[in-house]
């Protein structure tokens, strides 16, 4: 009982830091409203950024497609929905998580 206590204390924690920790873009890309759950892997450029966000796949994809605009190209693989924009310099992966949607943005080069 102690360590369930311990454990949800630990995950309530950590969904308070993560959602303050979520900036509003990345790298000029911006993140889909009230993302949660944000982790950075590098800042200098190339550079991701994974969260989550409370929606499915398809309200994912049209908020980025009207922020971005018309992508590169856009498909589907392995259940994932793959958007590239600038010459494939953004790139956004779309996958589903539980009750919404995983986002994965990477940046290789700013344009």
């Amino acid at each position: 009982m102690k360590n369930s206590l311990l454990l949800a204390g630990l995950l309530v924690s950590m969904a308070g830091h993560a959602t303050t920790n979520c900036p509003a873009d990345f790298h000029q890309t911006p993140l889909y409203p009230e993302a949660r759950f944000c982790q950075s892997f590098d800042d200098k450029l190339p550079a991701s950024l994974s969260y989550h966000a409370n929606s499915d796949i398809q309200q994912a994809a049209d908020f980025y497609l009207q922020q971005l605009g018309t992508p590169d190209n856009d498909e589907t693989l392995k259940g994932r929905r793959v958007l590239q924009f600038d010459q494939g310099q953004k790139v956004v992966v779309l996958s589903a998580d539980g009750q919404g949607t995983q986002v994965d943005i990477l940046v290789k080069s700013s344009s």
